[in-house]
């Protein structure tokens, strides 16, 4: 677990971060182009360690401008439907982009036979998100090289400024 705050990062505009794996994560997570998230549903929800992994890439806005896709699984009939639905609101909170088409694996002590799905709807599933990933991806990576709006927390500062400013 990542133990990250404001305090502990340094300077803003260029992090440091207590912790060099914080860091080197948030590094990696800026590099990449798009992302597959693979999640059981714990209590409903996401496991504890991957909302903390996320909410660590704050201030790098790693996952910006990013899609986002989930495959999710859980030892009963829900198969992680309720993981991916917070996982999506956690995303759009990093300013990420959460992809629609999901996969959603129940029962999955009995889902497979080995490495294979025993449901081949899981395969054209998987096919549909792997697309839309890639599609999406190329499709953001080219809009941030034209042109990237800073973040909007950034914007409605500025603008909250200018009229203070004003109105002195």
């Amino acid at each position: 677990m990542f133990a990250e705050t404001v305090h502990t990062i340094g300077d803003r505009a260029n992090p440091t971060y207590s912790d060099p794996v914080v860091r080197t994560w948030n590094q990696r997570i800026k590099q990449g182009d798009a992302f597959l998230f693979l999640t059981p549903e714990y209590n409903h929800s996401v496991p504890g360690v991957l909302k903390n992994a996320i909410d660590n890439v704050f201030v790098s806005y790693g996952f910006r401008n990013k899609p986002a896709a989930f495959v999710a699984y859980s030892g009963g009939i829900a198969a992680g439907v309720r993981a991916i639905e917070h996982l999506s609101h956690i995303m759009i909170e990093t300013d990420a982009v959460p992809l629609r088409n999901t996969v959603l694996i129940p029962n999955v002590q009995t889902a497979f036979d080995g490495l294979e799905p025993l449901d081949p709807i899981r395969d054209a599933a998987a096919a549909i998100m792997l697309d839309d990933l890639a599609w999406w991806g190329e499709a953001l990576q080219r809009a941030r090289a034209d042109h990237e709006l800073p973040p909007g927390t950034f914007r409605l500062r500025a603008a909250m400024a200018a009229r203070n400013a004003t109105a002195s």
